[in-house]
């Protein structure tokens, strides 16, 4: 594991892709942002689990596309053996199967790779926050679209589940809207069943299309 003592105020990120001069490209870019440090690029799985192990990183940037390896079992990999780093595909592909394989392994983000580096600054700065952050090009794609008007929530029920498309742990949901945990998640249960959703990114997606986050 890396000393990250010298750089602890850093967003330490991992570029994985399997070519090398994406992957160079996008650490010079990166470097624009004096708060994020490439910390190791990798070109395949085996590498990729190498520098993480290695450095364990805040941030990995995977494309999901890999000719060689695929992308969404190597973020399988790293979600298994390294929880707290974060994932975030990066896709040239909207494809419906790639979107909820990737937020089902807890991905963090989804993002295209023509994205302006401004905008992919951002982005880690927010998911290492703790916020998801998807792409309003695949967002949609995520979610079976109940209107609000066929499926009212309550104020206590809206103000949950902007809670936890803001990121917060849910005993600090529960905390801050006096009840027990438990019965916070047999209530965020419901409400995802009543919006026909069915994890907390997909939640994070409905509250961030009504404007509530």
């Amino acid at each position: 594991m890396g000393d990250k003592s010298e750089s602890s105020e850093k967003i330490s990120v991992v570029v994985v892709d399997d070519h090398p001069s994406y992957g160079k490209g996008l650490e010079m870019l990166l470097r624009s942002a004096g708060e994020i440090e490439v910390v190791g690029v990798a070109t395949s799985k085996a590498e990729a689990l190498d520098v993480i192990r290695k450095e364990l990183p805040d941030i990995v940037l995977m494309d999901i596309r890999m000719p060689h390896e695929d992308g969404i079992e190597t973020t399988r990999e790293i979600r298994e053996q390294f929880p707290v780093v974060r994932v975030v595909m990066l896709t040239v592909s909207e494809d419906d199967k790639d979107v909820f394989d990737a937020m089902r392994l807890g991905a963090s983000g989804y993002l295209p790779k023509q994205i302006e580096v401004d905008e992919l600054i951002q982005s880690i700065k927010a998911i290492n926050a703790g916020q998801v952050v998807i792409s309003p090009l695949v967002a949609g794609k995520l979610l079976v679209q109940p209107s609000e008007e066929q499926v009212p929530l309550t104020q206590t029920e809206r103000a949950l589940l902007t809670l936890v498309a803001e990121g917060h742990e849910n005993a600090h949901i529960a905390e801050l809207l006096g009840v027990s945990e438990s019965t916070l998640k047999r209530n965020l249960k419901n409400i995802l069943e009543k919006l026909h959703l069915h994890n907390r990114v997909q939640a994070a997606v409905y509250a961030a299309k009504k404007g509530w986050i």
